[in-house]
């Protein structure tokens, strides 16, 4: 059974939008400027789609709890209007209107996760012309800070997230379209404010920087002779050598990549 929605419909997800325990669609029309929500009916069907408009060019769709009010809230990574945009849901299959946040070039892929601790969501943003990848740190209350922007591989165009060394920090996963490779940023377990540890992509393998927050040891000041303690973070670089640093260290930026020239093609 097929549902009319709108022009280049490119991404789509689920969710229960108005609380009726049944499965829900969103689905994000990228040329049509366009989101359609299809509410189900709870045996496989749903309702023709409603659609709403959205800022240019709706790339990817993803949902999550912005405000924590326990009600599905949308966001969208806007190919042409190079912004995030949020849409708060009411709980009944509507949503407000879109609060956009500006992002790098041609916005491709957005996804959820808390990369600070503070129990609130935030978003990451793949930029594909750009090639960069923006953090949004959000508030709690469906509102982000402006973008921090950090280097990926060449038109990075799809992210994955989850804690990949277990440290208890968010970690990113980025998949570049040009470079052929894939960029893994893993999350800063010391300082836990939404930043990384450097990353670097080697086409057919992963090579990265991989931290781990060990228990806080007690030192000696030489100076003032008082007892002081400091977090030790060991950085294994690539073939498994072995270095300890001081979480002081500005880990923030990730590497430099070559800017592509290439544009994305669409079918």
């Amino acid at each position: 059974m097929n549902y009319a929605v709108g022009s280049v419909p490119y991404s789509l997800a689920v969710s229960d939008f108005n609380r009726d325990g049944k499965r829900d669609l969103v689905v994000a029309n990228v040329d049509s400027n366009t989101i359609s929500i299809l509410l189900g009916n709870g045996d496989g069907t749903f309702a023709a789609a409603v659609n709403r408009e959205s800022p240019a060019g709706p790339d990817s769709v993803t949902v999550g709890d912005f405000n924590g009010d326990g009600r599905s809230d949308l966001a969208l990574a806007n190919w042409y209007a190079n912004s995030v945009s949020i849409r708060l849901g009411n709980g009944d299959g509507t949503f407000s209107a879109s609060v956009s946040y500006t992002v790098g070039m041609n916005p491709t892929s957005v996804a959820v996760i808390d990369f600070n601790g503070d129990g609130k969501s935030d978003l990451a943003a793949a930029n594909f012309n750009a090639h960069t990848i923006s953090i949004l740190l959000g508030n709690g209350r469906g509102g982000f800070a402006a973008a921090a922007t950090f280097s990926a591989g060449t038109q990075p165009s799809s992210l994955a997230i989850d804690d990949f060394n277990r440290d208890g920090s968010g970690d990113l996963a980025v998949a570049n379209y040009t470079s052929a490779n894939v960029t893994i940023f893993l999350g800063n377990a010391c300082s836990n404010n939404g930043t990384f540890g450097s990353a670097r992509p080697v086409h057919g393998r992963i090579a990265s920087q991989v931290g781990c927050c060990r228990r806080p040891q007690r030192q000696r000041d030489q100076r003032s002779g008082r007892d002081q303690f400091g977090i030790e973070q060991r950085l294994r670089p690539p073939r498994n050598r072995w270095r300890s640093v001081r979480c002081g260290v500005d880990l923030r930026h990730g590497f430099d990549t070559a800017r592509g020239r290439n544009r994305r093609l669409r079918p």
